[in-house]
């Protein structure tokens, strides 16, 4: 992409400085069959968290983007998802209970497969009908806490017999995936949110 000018620099540049020789990136990406793995530990033990895994794994979106979603976030028709906020805080103090704006500070549509359609609608219908949050927490004011979300994710990676990993990995092996398969970098760069 710098050779054909489509990037003013390299962005993975500033990251490839910090890894020595030998030494594995924290933030491995994850294989198909790792993947495969990891929802068939779910659908067998976390069955309410596969959806979860599921949107990170088939849209690149954040682990708190995805926790702060919205039924109304979801638009069925045209199979996207409308990324309005996340859990998050860029304030310390706040960090603990903050709904914020996304990371790159602008709402964005991300598309959805046929597949995560129909599992996500399957899951709609079954939310209470007042129910605010697609993942709500336990006093349904907020959505489930990413400590929640974390806890649960680390006893799914071990059930697998996966290496630990953050839930970040999804959406570095997502990035993957796409230009696996060929797609346009401007496509996955608006998929992901970033400038």
């Amino acid at each position: 992409a710098m050779d054909e000018e489509l990037c003013r620099s390299n962005p993975a540049s500033r990251h490839g400085r910090s890894l020595r020789p030998g030494v594995r990136c924290a933030r491995e990406i994850f294989s198909e069959s790792e993947i495969e793995k990891l929802f068939e530990v779910s659908i067998d033990r976390w069955p309410d968290h596969y959806i979860k895994l599921l949107i990170l794994a088939r849209t690149g979106i954040r682990e708190g983007e995805m926790l702060a979603l919205q039924p109304g976030d979801i638009d069925f028709q045209r199979q996207q998802i409308w990324i309005r906020r996340t859990w998050e805080s860029r304030n310390s103090r706040l960090a603990s209970r903050c709904i914020n704006i996304p990371k790159s500070g602008k709402w964005r549509w991300v598309d959805i497969s046929p597949q995560l359609s129909e599992v996500l609608k399957s899951y709609v219908d079954r939310l209470p009908p007042k129910g605010v949050w697609l993942f709500a927490g336990k006093a349904g004011k907020l959505p489930m806490h990413p400590a929640s979300f974390q806890w649960i994710w680390t006893k799914m990676l071990a059930a697998a017999e996966l290496p630990s990993r953050p839930p970040h990995s999804l959406r570095h092996t997502y990035v993957s995936m796409m230009i696996d398969r060929g797609e346009n970098m401007l496509y996955v760069r608006d998929q992901l949110g970033h400038s």
